[in-house]
């Protein structure tokens, strides 16, 4: 089974947007961006993903559990989703 401390990284981009004004700079974008494909790439090299997830939009992880390994919990797959769908959003609302 894989544990969840595999989902680390992405915790943070759960708090994206607090304390930031309504603008967002093109660096912070560019962030936000650079941490969710990190996400990606490091949660499918330690197989948590599959090699074809995509990150984002309506194929991404938060809409297809089929994402993921079929070894990831349930508890974690749903963390994982969670933070993904988050992380987009905010892309997507600000940037």
């Amino acid at each position: 089974m894989i544990r969840p401390r595999h989902i680390l990284l992405l915790c943070g981009l759960a708090s994206f947007g607090r304390g930031c004004a309504g603008d967002y700079s093109d660096e912070h974008c560019q962030d936000i961006v650079d941490q969710i494909r990190t996400a990606l790439e490091d949660n499918v090299s330690k197989g948590v993903l599959v090699r074809e997830a995509i990150a984002c939009g309506a194929e991404g992880v938060a809409n297809r559990p089929d994402s993921f390994d079929a070894r990831v919990s349930q508890d974690v797959i749903e963390a994982l989703q969670d933070d993904f769908r988050r992380a987009c959003a905010e892309y997507q609302d600000h940037c």
